[in-house]
């Protein structure tokens, strides 16, 4: 992973080097456990994992940790953005659906080094058969014969495209055919084979194609789930702080519930002792009423920011459901100094879309260079060495002795090469036209050329979000300080106004409007604040290291 091109001048919030509070993700290669399973039984692992293979048809949901299910009995449920962003990753349904097509893809590489797997056949027969004699030379008037044979073979594709086979038969004939010399005859033979193509066909190219496209589809398939992770992460971050903007809002609009009613109150003791006019009081009563509907619309908006992250969280329907949640990370603003062209070539790497993109081209031209290679002429040179053996019962001698031999030693003449032979020969094929592969293999390097266009294209628009996401990070931060200081004005401008309406040189209608300013203030520090954080999110998820920030290592990656 490259080095991060952001450095922070204050610590950070949630530092990766605590990964003890977050998820072990594993994209392992082999098969894991369930989801979390530890979970349910004790305290929580120092890492977390989530098996890559989804294993079991019902693998359920993994719990809340034990630390948090004893913290929901309670009226709140508290909630880091750690322990947000670790359930998400547990239990999140788009992750989990994921996770099945990463296992698939992996099988398939299985599935096509199949190709090169040792193959065995053997076929054993029995026959008997009996046919009318055409002629003396038959041997019987009635030829009966017996024949048991069997045969067995084994194959194997090599790399390079050639492929070796090996041929065992051995045969038992016994017949009543008066001619034969060896009755019953055994016949036994061992052939070697070997063809190998010279041109079309020729190499890894070719025949380790399947298992080149499977493993880039696989790669893919990691990276989709790395890419369903960053969505995952980004969408918890982001509920959770409009979660806690939504909460901030709503204790903003109750205090300012809270100041309309203690102005009420004491006006209305002021007109009681006769120092205030009544009609001051209509414009306590409206500005009170005002901000009970800001409190009333706000509570609305907090409830469905809670809804928004017990969604993401796939949260059990019930107590969790009605529980209000308490965010416990408070959101602060690092102070970072963004070096773009750091950030830029960090994102050239480090997004998996720019790394999907680039093995979608690499299979490409696996597929290119293979049909690039049928557009030659077939040329396969094939040699084959074979030891053959026979034998059988006969009569030998004067006078004529039986001599009772059997397979033994027609597998004995095998072996010691009594009886060989070989051949060797050269195959030649071309259409002359050969369209097919010429238009196949034009396709193919159309293929190559528009995936790298696309790829520039993904390329321009990585930049465009990495320098959109640096500019808005720094906008942001710009952002956060002009909400402090218009806050910290407008309540001292609050405080003023209030001496001021004390010794009778204001009115309620200016006290409730400053009010109002100071209320929209706050508003508006809450959202400066809740933005810089969602743009700190978004440049990390710009520059590809949103994963990496947020504590989560990835593991046991499908190898290219």
């Amino acid at each position: 992973m490259p080095a991060t091109p952001l450095t922070s001048e204050v610590s950070r919030t949630r530092p990766p080097s605590a990964p003890s509070r977050l998820v072990l993700l594993a994209l392992a290669l082999l098969i894991g456990p369930g989801l979390l399973p530890a979970e349910a039984q004790g305290s929580a692992p120092a890492e977390r994992s989530v098996s890559s293979d989804p294993s079991a048809e019902a693998v359920p949901a993994a719990p809340l940790s034990p630390a948090t299910l004893d913290e929901v009995e309670g009226p709140v449920l508290p909630l880091t953005l750690d322990q947000a962003v670790e359930l998400a990753l547990a239990r999140n349904l788009l992750l989990e659906i994921q996770r099945y097509d990463l296992a698939q893809s992996l099988n398939l590489v299985q599935q096509a080094k199949g190709d090169f797997d040792l193959n065995l056949s053997g076929r054993l027969s029995f026959e008997d058969e009996t046919t009318p004699s055409g002629s003396q030379l038959d041997g019987a008037d009635v030829l009966d014969e017996e024949t048991q044979l069997f045969t067995f073979q084994a194959q194997q594709l090599n790399p390079w495209g050639g492929v070796a086979t090996l041929t065992w038969f051995n045969q038992r004939l016994e017949s009543n055919n008066s001619f034969l010399d060896l009755n019953p005859r055994y016949d036994a033979g061992a052939d070697v084979t070997y063809t190998q193509p010279l041109l079309r066909g020729l190499g890894p190219a070719s025949a380790r194609r399947g298992v080149l496209l499977a493993k880039k589809d696989s790669q893919v398939s990691a990276l989709t789930f790395e890419l369903q992770l960053t969505d995952t992460i980004e969408n918890v971050e982001r509920a959770y702080w409009n979660l806690v903007a939504a909460r901030e809002q709503l204790a903003v609009s109750e205090q300012g519930m809270a100041t309309a009613g203690q102005l009420l109150e004491r006006n209305q003791k002021r007109v009681d002792a006769g120092t205030l006019a009544p009609f001051e009081l209509v414009q306590s009563e409206a500005g009170l009423a005002r901000r009970r509907g800001d409190v009333i619309r706000d509570q609305a908006n907090l409830g469905d920011a809670e809804d928004a992250l017990r969604r993401l969280l796939n949260l059990e329907e019930g107590l969790l459901w009605e529980t209000p949640i308490q965010p416990r990370t408070q959101a602060e603003v690092e102070a970072l100094e963004v070096d773009l062209g750091e950030a830029l070539e960090t994102a050239y790497q480090a997004r998996p879309e720019m790394r999907s993109q680039r093995a979608v081209v690499e299979r490409l031209e696996i597929d290119a260079r293979f049909f690039r290679n049928q557009r030659r002429p077939g040329l396969d040179l094939q040699v084959g060495y074979g030891a053959d053996g026979l034998d059988g019962r006969q009569m030998v001698g004067t006078p004529p002795v039986l001599v009772d031999r059997g397979l033994s030693e027609a597998v004995e003449q095998i072996l010691d090469l009594d009886f060989t032979g070989w051949n060797a020969a050269l195959i030649f094929s071309f259409p002359l036209q050969n369209r097919m592969a010429k238009a196949s293999a034009a396709n193919a390097d159309l293929a190559v050329d528009q995936a790298r266009l696309e790829l520039e294209d993904l390329r321009q628009q990585v930049a465009t979000e990495v320098r959109s996401a640096v500019r808005q990070l720094d906008s942001a931060a710009r952002q956060v300080e002009a909400a402090r200081a218009a806050r910290d004005a407008q309540e001292k401008s609050l405080e003023a106004e209030r001496k001021r309406f004390d010794n009778g040189l204001s009115t309620s209608f200016q006290v409730l409007q400053i009010q109002e300013d100071l209320t929209e203030a706050q508003s508006a520090e809450v959202r400066a604040i809740t933005f810089y954080r969602n743009q700190l999110a978004q440049l990390y998820r710009a520059t590809g290291q949103l994963i990496e920030q947020s504590g989560v290592r990835i593991v046991g990656e499908a190898s290219p």
